[in-house]
């Protein structure tokens, strides 16, 4: 199903998110599929569903650099650059 991008919808794909579901998203380009990266069988129902080998990596999206720091090696010139090119100094969801 395809959904409008209401606060209400917003908040339902976060529940579901939070199930450890997976949900469709739409990107610059094409639709993604997104799950919580820190939870086995949602990261394992995105290979199944995209037919990826669990060799390749996907991409974690995080809000906040501390977020990132907890679950990711950071150097000194790894955080500067998060710092400096990340959009870790504004807020972008409200």
């Amino acid at each position: 199903m395809i959904l409008k991008a209401t606060s209400d919808n917003i908040d339902y794909c976060a529940g579901l998110l939070q199930q450890d579901e997976i949900i469709g998203i739409p990107t610059e380009t094409v639709y993604g599929l997104a799950g919580n990266a820190l939870k086995e069988s949602s990261v394992r129902k995105i290979f199944q569903v995209k037919g990826r080998p669990l060799m390749d990596p996907l991409i974690v999206h995080c809000s906040h650099l501390a977020t990132v720091e907890s679950i990711a090696k950071f150097n000194d010139p790894a955080r500067k650059l998060a710092i400096d090119y990340g959009c870790y100094k504004r807020k972008i969801y409200t």
